[in-house]
């Protein structure tokens, strides 16, 4: 979609939030100038996103636009790579699906231990994950544009496994569990690559699990 098309989009949508906030305000109660008040706010953060630029010093600088080409681009990237990550079989693995969206330095830092040590988790307990969804924090980019943090949750659930792995951890066959990553992503010529990640623990309805529930994903 274009800038202007966005634009004319996110007016409108901000139309009608202005007007059902103030039709709900005025229903409980709420003088005019509050309504406008609150409704402005409400519009203000539905017009917010989640994509920023920093300046040469760090800080931020402002908003990028949802259409912006480094922003589709690393979206495009962080949706590939979290499809393979998070739907994953011990039938099928094949751990170089996901090193192809690594630079060379982190492919290396992981190294062959990594892909062994991946293969044989998923065949010794059988494991099959499948992907429910992924959530968008934020991205941040470089003044220069050559550099991006991106926070993002994966949620997926366990399809298979062995029932004593499953036990250990406090796991469940069908339930949907969470993961937070930080990405750092840089731009090599014209493509981005992620060059380092971060996880947190799985998470179940807020709750922490144990950090060795932690299925391989790279970083650290």
């Amino acid at each position: 979609m274009k800038r202007h098309a966005k634009g004319a989009v996110r007016s409108r949508l901000t139309v009608i939030i202005l007007i059902a906030v103030l039709f709900g305000n005025l229903l409980a109660g709420c003088t005019p100038a509050e309504n406008i008040s609150e409704a402005r706010k409400q519009a203000e953060r539905a017009a917010q996103t989640l994509w920023h630029v920093k300046d040469a010093e760090g800080n931020l600088a402002g908003s990028v636009a949802d259409d912006h080409p480094d922003v589709i681009a690393v979206r495009k990237l962080l949706i590939m790579h979290a499809n393979v990550i998070n739907n994953r079989s011990y039938k099928t693995l094949q751990p170089e699906e996901e090193l192809a969206y690594y630079t060379e330095t982190f492919r290396s830092n992981l190294g062959k231990r990594y892909q062994d040590g991946l293969k044989e988790l998923y065949a010794q307990q059988q494991i099959e994950i499948k992907q429910r969804n992924l959530a968008w924090y934020d991205i941040t980019f470089s003044a220069d544009y050559r550099l991006a943090q991106a926070k993002v949750e994966d949620e997926f659930e366990f399809v298979a496994s062995e029932p004593q792995y499953l036990a250990q951890r406090k796991l469940s066959l069908g339930k949907f569990y969470k993961q937070q990553r930080v990405v750092d992503l840089v731009k090599e010529g014209n493509a981005w690559r992620i060059a380092d990640m971060k996880k947190s623990p799985l998470t179940d309805d807020g709750v922490k699990k144990d950090e060795s529930t932690e299925l391989s994903k790279g970083g650290t």
